[in-house]
Order: structure tokens, then sequence, then C-alpha cells
């Protein structure tokens, strides 16, 4: 049986929504990804930081470090779409060593994005690495459902 653990990031709750429902639907273990310096929570205020740290290129430390991961056969990462690419703590995430090895299935939260962009710059920042980067699927959370290749996938 393959194990599984899905490591979020969410800000306005609904990577979150994402996560518990993946989680209902695959019995995986959650590890929410929080900043060491949290988000402003007003909208134009932590997009005011995001958007900083994307053009600075600036990786936010980790508030907890990611669990071990020996054993996991699976990571789903889950994330809002920024600017057709995940946040800058998920480039932190994807630099972990605890990573290696490791299949990634993204999922993302996005009301206009679908998640081919940030897959692509994901993979592009582990090209190189041993890690494999799936195309991942979004999560429209209007209709609390999953939406792209995730039959293809055979993970829901």
């Amino acid at each position: 049986m393959t194990k599984r653990i899905i490591m979020y990031f969410s800000m306005s709750g609904a990577t979150r929504q994402a996560a518990q429902e993946l989680q209902n639907l695959t019995a995986g273990e959650l590890f929410e990804i929080k900043p060491k310096i949290p988000y402003p929570t007003h909208y134009e205020d932590y997009t005011a930081v995001g958007k900083q740290q994307l053009d600075h290129q600036i990786e936010p430390e980790l508030k907890v470090v990611l669990p071990s991961l020996e054993g996991y056969d699976l990571i789903f990462l889950g994330f809002p779409t920024w600017w057709q690419q995940p946040p800058m703590i998920i480039h932190t995430v994807l630099n972990d060593d605890e990573l290696k090895g490791k299949i990634i299935v993204p999922f993302t939260t996005s009301m206009s994005s679908g998640i081919e962009d940030s897959v692509t710059v994901m993979r592009h920042l582990t090209k190189g690495s041993d890690l494999k980067i799936e195309d991942g699927f979004r999560y429209d959370p209007d209709k609390r459902r999953f939406v792209g290749k995730t039959k293809r996938l055979n993970l829901i």
C-alpha cells in the first residue's frame, strides 16, 4: 500500500479545504507548511509580500521543518497559485533534502489559473534532482472537487 502525505500552504483557507478533501479521499497524513515570519492576514497585504518575495527571489524560512518523509511513497504538495506559479515558500520546500527521491503530486487552488504553469516552474526548480514532479491538478472550492488529470494518475 502506498503511504501518502499531504503537505500544503494555505492563506485564504481554500488550499486547507482542498488538503482536507484530499485526505478524505486518500487517507494521507496532513502537514501544514507555515512561514517562520507569518504573512499578513489581509489579501492586499499578503499578496504584496508574496510579490516582493517573487520579484527578489526570497525563499521564506519555514516555521517548522518538514517531517521525516522516510517511508512515504507519494507527496501531495498543495498551494495557492500566485502569478501563475507556486508561492516562494513552495520553492523553500522543494529545496529541502527530505524530498530527495520522492514523487511530488502538486495541487493548487486558483480561481483563474490552471496548474500547468506552476508545474513548469516546479520542474525547472528541481531540474537535475531526483524528484519527480507529476502533472498535478487543481481544486475548485466552489464545486468542492478536484479537476485535472486525477484519473490518469490513479490517485483519487
